[in-house]
């Protein structure tokens, strides 16, 4: 039966098709006409169109499918109605509806139709904001505070009933014509169950670790119950737990349900220390190095509240003796009035900070770099020779005296996590001015729990004497005065396994008990040596890059591939070497490709003539054009080069007519697979352009060593390196009337001998005389002079040859 709100037409099968249509929820609307003694009724029956859908495909799409049915009935007492006519409409046709069956079926399709595309675009629950949402009607605001989880049942209802539900970018969510407004706070939800939430594990105040629930609770629960014999102490509470293990290899762990604002436990890319610090000036920057000592020692920055992030160890204390370091777990922010930051202090009978503090955006917070790099996935390895063999202490000091880094004290070691981030190490001992693995079967490797208990001991025996310091990169150095051991970080060490040798790379499962032939640092005479000797293996291995790839990006892969086929690899630690070697040592015609382009075709044009000491001289070009092609043209230059290298010892041995024309053939067929691959390189080395006329000093000096590199000698090149730089214009009137006047232009280099050095083919340009009373040099320095764009002399010379 149709609603108080549902239009009728008081004809009882029309009525009946309109409760129809209002079940499905679609839009009816009725036209009635009297004209005399017949009254009309036109219902049109559609489908609503969304807001959002409003002018779209889709949205026209559904205005135009239509039922559209014309009932008449006569105002005399008794009259029956009548269907005059009935139609479907679609946006393709029509389609005549000629039985009340008929146009049931019609209106139940298009309501399924509805129906069934509402569920499939209308929006999942887990996709509404988790916050208090706003009822808006139009513009008019009717309520507010309506949770997520009532948001939620919402748009589920909407989905069974089959009514169209939008959810916008910014997370409104439209319902027909009203729509709900995700609002600015705390959201309220219920809690998920457990195989759909996760936790955060932090083991020894590290950085967190996302885990499934799961697996919280039942270390939670093994904790209490069957592994309790392995916990020193424990407190836990619901689903949050502190768990103590008596193994110092797994430490404490802190067991926690994740929180929004809580983030991965790397996060994808990290901010500059300026884009940390925000807006900050020199004076307080100043300032927080005298307060904090960690940050006069740089192993500390300021940060701004509003880069806050889950993970970071913020310095809390402000004394210089000791500091208190706590590690964020989650906070309100960014892009709030307020930051609330809560953390786990990691010394809580040191604290000044409490579990949650709230900041302005624009307030500063210490933080330490370590956390940053753990947080970012940004700490530097390296391979273990390398590290190994670092050495910063200076050659004329002792470790005591010359260790880096910030000073450590007896209280920071009573709690290990504090002054020692990471928690495996690797130990080298001092002998003899030079630091040595211990022998294989005492181990390198070191928990960080047996560092802290070393480092005590040392302190402890000579209290006066005794230091201890941890450098920037967490390296700890200690030193009794007779006796020095340095602790370096597991993580800095590329591939880093415990159970071999860093310093042979052997199992200490079979390596024996003897001392270790490797992992010793160098001397500062052994290290300026050793540099040196790479400094020359990278030269001799960037002119090895430049035969093979030429203008290649020298990235690691593609200087693997490279040297590959040539026979030798270099060591991967030697690889930023060579890649600043290649960069020194680009040949003159990487630097200008097109300019030795324009030399290679020059030899072309002149091996036309098919001389031998041309051709020669074009497989001369074509080869040294290697060094500046991508390595995909290599193959080709070099079977160009081949060809004709092969074809001008035939035209000098050549001494019958067969013999010449042969000799001819195969040198045309070079010469045409040379200016091939020259085009290759650059399409534009047929004819010289103006607008690639070199405009700079330095630009005519690269373009005038690329253009002389293949017919010069190294010494002949180094003219270019003096003398000044000019364009020369060369100015000739034609013979006869003098009219015409033609300037040769080229760019260049005077040498200290008088002579030229051309950067480029000539640049011929003829134009009228101007002025028949100046000569054709002023002539072309009123007519061309306007057009050039250069930072150089320009010198015009009439040409009286």
């Amino acid at each position: 039966m149709a609603t108080a709100t549902t239009p009728t037409t008081d004809i009882r099968s029309a009525d009946e098709l309109i409760t129809l249509a209002d079940a499905f929820n679609l839009s009816v609307t009725v036209k009635s006409t009297t004209n005399e003694d017949v009254t009309t009724h036109t219902v049109r029956i559609t489908v609503p169109v969304p807001a959002p859908l409003a002018g779209t495909e889709r949205g026209r799409e559904l205005l135009a499918s239509a039922a559209v049915m014309q009932w008449a009935k006569s105002t005399g007492k008794g009259a029956r109605a009548r269907r005059v006519s009935a139609t479907a409409e679609t946006s393709t046709g029509q389609t005549q509806l000629l039985t009340l069956a008929a146009i049931d079926l019609a209106i139940r399709d298009m309501g399924q139709a509805a129906a069934e595309y509402a569920r499939e675009t209308a929006p999942r629950t887990a996709d509404v904001h988790n916050a208090p949402h706003a009822l808006y009607f139009g513009d008019n605001r009717r309520g507010s505070g309506f949770s997520a989880d009532h948001i939620r049942k919402i748009v589920s209802n909407r989905r069974f009933a089959g009514r169209f539900t939008h959810l916008d970018d910014d997370g409104t969510v439209h319902c027909g014509t009203h729509r709900y407004v995700p609002q600015p706070g705390p959201a309220r939800t219920k809690t998920p169950a457990p195989q759909d939430r996760q936790h955060l594990r932090i083991v020894n105040g590290g950085t967190p670790q996302l885990i499934p629930t799961p697996e919280a609770l039942a270390e939670i629960n093994h904790a209490m119950m069957g592994g309790k014999s392995d916990v020193r102490r424990m407190s836990a509470s619901r689903d949050e737990a502190f768990i103590s293990y008596k193994d110092p290899a797994r430490g404490t762990v802190i067991l926690r349900p994740v929180h929004e604002g809580d983030y991965p436990s790397v996060l994808p890319e990290r901010p500059t220390d300026d884009e940390l610090a925000g807006q900050i000036t020199d004076g307080y920057r100043a300032f927080l190095a005298r307060t904090f000592s960690a940050v006069a020692d740089n192993t500390a920055i300021p940060v701004c509240a509003d880069m806050l992030r889950p993970g970071m160890d913020v310095v809390s204390a402000v004394r210089q003796e000791q500091r208190t370091v706590s590690t964020v777990t989650r906070y309100t922010g960014p892009g709030t009035p307020s930051v609330t930051a809560y953390w786990v202090c990691r010394v809580p009978t040191d604290s000044v900070s409490g579990d949650a503090r709230t900041f302005p955006p624009d307030f500063h917070l210490i933080v330490t770099r370590e956390s940053l790099h753990r947080l970012y996935g940004t700490l530097p390895s390296r391979p273990a020779a390398e590290v190994l063999a670092a050495d910063p202490i200076p050659a004329s000091a002792s470790v005591l005296d010359g260790m880096p880094g910030r000073e450590l004290t007896r209280e920071e070691l009573r709690r290990s996590y504090v002054a020692l981030p990471y928690t495996s190490y690797l130990v080298q001992l001092r002998d003899a001015g030079r630091w040595i693995l211990p022998n294989h079967d005492d181990g390198a490797h070191m928990m960080r729990g047996h560092v802290a208990l070393a480092l005590r001991r040392t302190l402890d025996d000579a209290p006066g004497t005794a230091r201890a310091t941890v450098d920037t990169d967490g390296t700890v150095y200690v030193s009794n005065g007779r006796q020095a051991a340095r602790y370096i970080p597991a993580p800095l060490i590329t591939a880093y396994d415990s159970d071999h040798c860093p310093g042979c790379s052997t199992p200490y499962a079979t390596n024996g008990d003897g001392p270790c032939t490797g992992g010793r640092s160098l001397s500062a005479e052994e290290r300026r040596r050793a540099a040196e000797k790479d400094q020359m293996r990278a030269v001799a291995y960037a002119g090895r890059w430049w035969a093979e790839q030429g203008t290649d990006t020298p990235t690691d892969d593609a200087m693997r591939e490279a040297f590959k086929r040539s026979g030798s690899q270099p060591r991967p630690e030697l690889y930023p070497t060579i890649r600043a070697a290649i960069a020194a040592n680009m040949p003159p015609v990487a630097a200008a490709p097109l300019f030795a382009a324009h030399a290679a075709h020059k030899a072309v044009m002149q091996a036309a003539s098919l001389t031998p000491r041309d051709v020669q001289n074009l497989a001369h070009h074509v080869e040294e054009l290697r060094r500046a092609a991508p390595a995909r043209l290599h193959t080709q230059l070099h079977a160009a080069a081949v060809a004709a290298d092969d074809a001008w010892p035939l035209l000098k041995t050549a001494s019958t007519p067969t013999e010449q024309d042969e000799a001819n053939d195969r040198a045309r067929h070079a010469l045409v697979a040379c200016r091939a691959a020259i085009l290759a390189v650059a399409p534009r080395a047929h004819r010289m352009h103006g607008t690639d006329l070199p405009a700079t000093d330095a630009a005519i000096r690269v373009a005038a060593r690329a253009y002389n590199a293949a017919d010069s000698t190294p010494e002949e090149l180094l003219g270019t390196e003096y003398g000044p730089v000019a364009v020369r214009v060369q100015c000739r009137a034609d013979i006869g009337s003098g009219g015409k006047i033609t300037a040769v232009i080229t760019a260049g280099v005077d040498n200290a001998l008088g002579g030229f050095i051309p950067a480029h083919p000539p640049l011929v340009v003829k134009f009228t005389r101007q002025d028949d009373r100046l000569d054709p040099a002023e002539n072309a320095r009123k007519a061309i002079g306007p057009m050039f764009r250069v930072d150089v002399p320009v010198d015009y010379v009439v040409d009286r040859s």
